[in-house]
């Protein structure tokens, strides 16, 4: 098994109190194979993407891939708002991708 996501969880603060975008998503995915996620606008793709692919942290759950827990980058939020995500290698650590350093040294 190469990805697992388990009781993934996301919700962003309001006003009015949290709004739950994603809640308890448990998902497996095997090496080599092909995945389309789908929806409505607003249903929450990006935001799964986002949180699966490490640029934004779950609320709850866990994200793993080949068994080992992978955790999510702590980007301030200006360098958010500001920056293009590029995707991170399986090798990466979560501060040389924030620093921009794409390889270890």
């Amino acid at each position: 098994m190469l990805l697992q996501i388990e009781h993934l969880s996301k919700d962003y603060p309001t006003r009015s109190g949290p709004l739950s975008v994603l809640r308890d998503v448990n998902l497996e995915f095997e090496r080599g194979e092909a995945v389309v996620v789908m929806g409505p606008s607003g249903s929450g793709k990006s935001t799964f993407l986002y949180v699966v692919g490490t640029l934004e942290p779950p609320t709850s759950g866990t994200v793993r891939l080949d068994g080992k827990h992978v955790p999510s980058c702590s980007w301030p939020t200006s360098r958010r708002a500001t920056s293009t995500a590029t995707p991170r290698a399986p090798w990466a650590s979560c501060c040389s991708s924030c620093t921009g350093n794409s390889r270890p040294s």
